[in-house]
């Protein structure tokens, strides 16, 4: 008696257009993860669904980065900041960046200007 193979489930296109620089960082993440970016969102995809099924909630999507203070920020990006942010080193050290050097770190890291300047705000109690 030979045993048969489950049946896959079958499948239905569905086609996602990211941004070009989403895409770009989605396959990088999915490199590093040892996987690949269809697996990926399909995975993504499941948990959403398994969280809807087990609560009946849709899960918030309002996914954030870790809190960091500007200092972390700074020192985990100093490479693509050197020379470009005027008070770099006092910064790693936790000392308050002024406005221009904030508008710096944003526009070169891709950052949403408002979200840094609440950050800053979170820093030092402004």
């Amino acid at each position: 008696m030979s045993q048969q193979e489950p049946k896959k489930p079958k499948t239905v296109p569905f086609k996602v257009d990211p941004p070009e620089e989403l895409h770009k960082d989605f396959k990088m993440l999915c490199v590093e993860a040892g996987t690949n970016m269809k697996a990926r969102a399909l995975k993504l995809i499941e948990e959403d669904v398994v969280y809807f099924r087990l609560t009946g909630k849709v899960r918030n999507l309002e996914i954030s980065a870790p809190k960091m203070s500007i200092a972390e920020i700074v020192r985990n990006n100093y490479k693509q900041l050197e020379g470009k942010v005027k008070n770099i080193e006092a910064i790693t050290r936790g000392e308050k960046p002024s406005l221009a050097d904030l508008l710096c770190i944003a526009e070169t890291l891709d950052l949403d200007e408002q979200e840094l300047i609440k950050l800053h705000v979170q820093d030092f109690n402004n």
